[in-house]
C-alpha cells in the first residue's frame, strides 16, 4: 500500500497499522519473522544503522520508500523482541503520537499500564509502555513497547518501535532485558536516564 501524501499525514500511519496487527493478533517476535515467507533479507535501506549482534534484518521490499524495516532477536534468545523502523521521516507532533498510543492501550484495549513514561535519550525522544494482558492462548503475558523518535542526525526523524512479550511470571527478567536492548541499539544513542 502506498501513502501518496506523507506531508499531510503522520508517517507513523504505516507503523501504526502494523503495530496494532502485531500486538492485537498475539503474534510474537519470532512468529512475526517466520510468518513473512515473502520477506527478503534487507541489503540496502535508506537509514544509516547497524543491527545488534546476530539480529535478523528483513524488509518486504527494500526498494519501496514506504517500507518498514524489521529487526528480530535470534531464535535462541530467552525472550523474543522485534524492532521496526519507519522508512520515511515522521510528519506531525510527537506528543500526539504518544497520546494516540496511550489512548489505544487504555481505552480501546482496556489494559492497566504498569509503566507509562517518557524516556530521555540523548538526541532522541522516547516513550515506554509496559502492561499485562491475556495472550492468544489465554495465558497471562507481560508486554513491552517503546517508541523512539530518531533525531535527524541519526535516522532522519524516523520512528522506531521496540516491542516484545513474555509470560507474566517472567516480568522481573524480561523488562530489564528489553531495557538493555533499548540501550544497546546501535544508532549512536546513549541513555541519559533510565
Amino acid at each position: 500500500m502506498k501513502y501518496s501524501n506523507v506531508q499531510r499525514q503522520f508517517s507513523a500511519a504505516i507503523m501504526w497499522s502494523l503495530f496494532v496487527m502485531a500486538m492485537c493478533s498475539g503474534i510474537n517476535a519470532q512468529e512475526f519473522g517466520e510468518s513473512g515467507s515473502q520477506r527478503v533479507r534487507a541489503e540496502k535501506f535508506p537509514l544509516s544503522l547497524s543491527a545488534p549482534t546476530q539480529w535478523e534484518v528483513f524488509t518486504s521490499n527494500p526498494d519501496d520508500p514506504d517500507e518498514v524495516l524489521f529487526l528480530q532477536t535470534p531464535k535462541e534468545a530467552p525472550y523474543p523482541a522485534t524492532v521496526s523502523v519507519s522508512a520515511h521521516p515522521v510528519q506531525g507532533d510527537w506528543d500526539e503520537i504518544v497520546r494516540r498510543q496511550s489512548y489505544f492501550l487504555l481505552v480501546h484495549e482496556g489494559v492497566p499500564l504498569a509503566t507509562n513514561e517518557e524516556l530521555r535519550l540523548r538526541g532522541a525522544k522516547g516513550h515506554k509502555w509496559v502492561f499485562n494482558d491475556i495472550g492468544p492462548g489465554g495465558e497471562s503475558k507481560v508486554y513491552y513497547r517503546l517508541y523512539l523518535l530518531l533525531p535527524a542526525s541519526v535516522g532522519g526523524k524516523r520512528l522506531l518501535l521496540l516491542q516484545g512479550a513474555a509470560p507474566a511470571g517472567s516480568s522481573p527478567e524480561f523488562v530489564p532485558q528489553l531495557n538493555d536492548i533499548a540501550r544497546s541499539l546501535s544508532w549512536g544513542l546513549q541513555t541519559e536516564t533510565d
